[in-house]
């Protein structure tokens, strides 16, 4: 049974009021889906899963305060995790590659000498990007990785 717990949300966030808890007892639930809607002095946010599987207990309630670190819901991992994989996604992969190697490969190694990449900086693993709860539930919704974004300014 794998426990969920209330992450990092922010420096000098010691603690948050559930606003709204979305699932239930018997739940299945996939990685990223919202589990609860949190409160701070300031902002809403969704907190979405690390995990999957079908939901065993939850352990808060609506109008309770929990801090980061405390257990949200315990999961069986059982269940679906990740979304189901294509069967010919290796042949896919293989002809792609083929034609990348083929086309884009000179052309990248010759623009790679004529300029020099430009390397942007990633957040560091572990620490929560900075977004806002609507650009996050957007990034879900598109099946963005926002570790993946670079900002292009302030």
């Amino acid at each position: 049974m794998i426990k969920i717990r209330l992450p990092e949300l922010g420096e000098g966030i010691t603690s948050v009021e559930i606003s709204d808890v979305l699932v239930v007892q018997g739940n299945t639930i996939k990685v990223d889906d919202p589990i609860i809607v949190v409160e701070t002095e300031k902002a809403s946010m969704e907190i979405p899963t690390t995990k999957g599987g079908t939901v065993k207990s939850v352990h808060i309630e609506n109008g309770g305060i929990i801090a980061p670190g405390d257990v949200i819901i315990s999961v069986d991992g059982e269940g679906e995790t990740e979304p189901a994989k294509n069967k010919h996604e290796p042949e896919i992969l293989e002809s792609v590659k083929d034609a990348i190697s083929e086309t884009l490969l000179p052309k990248l190694t010759e623009l790679a000498s004529v300029e020099k990449l430009v390397v942007t900086q990633t957040p560091e693993l572990g620490k929560p990007v900075l977004a806002s709860p609507s650009v996050r539930r957007f990034a879900r919704e598109l099946g963005c990785d926002l570790k993946l974004v670079s900002g292009s300014g302030p």
